[in-house]
């Protein structure tokens, strides 16, 4: 069976997409914000119990977890805003109920949000999986005054009706899906849902926990994959995702490198940060970069003035429809994308240091 959410066209066949600035990547830092229940087994244990003697409360693994709530998140908190780099926050809903000052500290300095469960648990492990969508999208929306559009299932989690279950929560787009470096739109029974770009191989849990690699790993890891969606042909705009979690990341002997990866990113002309959602109507309001921030569906065309001689080009836009049919795959675009008839320009001689 063939992938049934997703037409197959390769990126070789789609029309040029062009970042603000000449940039060649839009990076985006998420930052998974969560909760494991007290009471419950770890998902993802640094220190794995006995089999067949596991006991509970499971002190060693939830408190190595929680010291991301304690003091990592702090860190990582005072470091997007010394670097003035935009944040996506992947939140649990609980964290709002139990540990409302973590979300509210991030929210009031300006980081997206996108749902994330309620607890760490995954959607097909839900008895009432719509009720589970719906308690961490209204926590969210109670804790910060602003209901999530985007949605980053706990594990990537999902059952054959999760994405028509979030459409009908109102969700916009999802980062379940690790299958391409731009955005598309995800073929779903009601409305529409868009597919952005995240990552398990620029994901401290993979690098980390699961592959016990060191300190430096990741730091090579997103310099050399920088420089590589930088280098690409065809010469077209490209999502860089990079996961972290503060239980990981921000523990004192990585955190260093976390520090670093920022700064490689806003040293390289050729990559920009951004947040996945953000839109004029959002709050908080974008403050950090121009074009209100991408990653956001939308319907309008613009004039780039800064171009005329490419006339009208798509600032961000779903696919024409089957009314509307176009001459080659439309790609999903997203604000301060576009896509661009122009010839390509000169490629960026910016190196990744």
């Amino acid at each position: 069976m063939s992938n049934p959410r997703a037409e197959f066209i390769p990126l070789v066949d789609r029309a040029r997409l062009t970042l603000p600035h000449n940039a060649r990547v839009a990076v985006m830092l998420v930052v998974n914000v969560e909760q494991q229940e007290f009471d419950q087994p770890m998902g993802r244990p640094l220190s794995p119990q006995p089999p067949g003697r596991e006991r509970l409360p499971d002190v060693p693994n939830f408190s190595w977890f929680e010291y991301g709530l304690r003091v990592g998140f702090w860190r990582m908190l005072a470091t997007t805003r010394r670097l003035r780099f935009p944040a996506t926050m992947a939140l649990n809903g609980a964290v709002c109920d139990n540990y409302p000052r973590v979300a509210q500290a991030a929210s009031s300095a300006g980081w997206d949000v996108v749902g994330h469960g309620y607890f760490q648990r995954p959607l097909p492990a839900e008895q009432d999986e719509s009720a589970a969508i719906a308690r961490a999208l209204s926590a969210i929306e109670s804790c910060l005054g602003v209901r999530p559009l985007g949605w980053l299932g706990p594990g990537l989690g999902e059952t054959a009706n999760t994405p028509e279950l979030l459409v009908d929560h109102g969700v916009e787009f999802v980062l379940d899906w690790v299958n391409d470096d731009q955005p598309y739109e995800l073929n779903v029974a009601n409305g529409r849902l868009l597919s952005v770009p995240y990552s398990n191989e620029l994901n401290d849990i993979g690098v980390y926990v699961r592959l016990g690699h060191p300190g430096p790993s990741m730091l090579e890891r997103v310099r050399d994959h920088l420089q590589t969606l930088i280098d690409d042909e065809p010469e077209t705009a490209r999502v860089m995702p990079i996961a972290v979690h503060p239980y990981v990341l921000g523990q004192p002997h990585r955190f260093p490198y976390f520090v670093k990866m920022l700064e490689l990113v806003a040293n390289t002309p050729a990559a920009v940060p951004r947040l996945g959602t953000c839109g004029p109507e959002a709050a908080p309001p974008c403050p950090f970069w121009p074009h209100q921030a991408p990653l956001w569906p939308q319907l309008d065309l613009i004039s780039d003035a800064s171009r005329p001689h490419c006339g009208l080009v798509m600032a961000a836009s779903w696919p024409a429809g089957p009314s509307s049919p176009a001459p080659l795959p439309q790609p999903v675009l997203t604000r301060g994308m576009r896509a661009s008839p122009c010839p390509p320009r000169e490629r960026s001689e910016q190196r990744c240091q």
